[in-house]
């Protein structure tokens, strides 16, 4: 199975390859990472999925932590939603299936206010 794995230089992409990797083979992952464009930035995802033409594409990559993205919501906007956006219709549009990675940020905390 051909992977497809958008934020590949980050944590959870890095941890990833490493167990899709050593899989016996089972995997062919080709990895996007931050030096090969930005996802938000129109025709970055629709080349790379065309390029490669996954049966997966796993989208692991985001802007993450709620104060980097207060801080930058323009960036927070452009990376976690225009991203994902133009990744999703790209998959789409070459028959790849979609599986969107997240983290505990967008859930919240899980300590109860008084």
């Amino acid at each position: 199975m051909k992977v497809l794995l958008t934020g590949a230089s980050g944590f959870v992409g890095r941890a990833l390859q490493d167990e899709l990797r050593h899989g016996g083979g089972a995997y062919d992952v080709h990895l996007l990472g931050r030096a090969d464009g930005d996802l938000a930035e129109d025709g970055v995802a629709e080349a790379a999925v065309a390029e490669t033409r996954p049966d997966v594409v796993v989208h692991a990559a985001a802007r993450i932590g709620v104060v980097r993205c207060d801080e930058a919501p323009e960036l927070a906007l452009g990376s976690n939603v225009l991203a994902t956006t133009l990744v999703a219709r790209a998959a789409g549009r070459h028959g790849a299936r979609l599986v969107y990675l997240s983290t505990s940020d967008v859930y919240g905390s899980a300590v109860e206010a008084d």
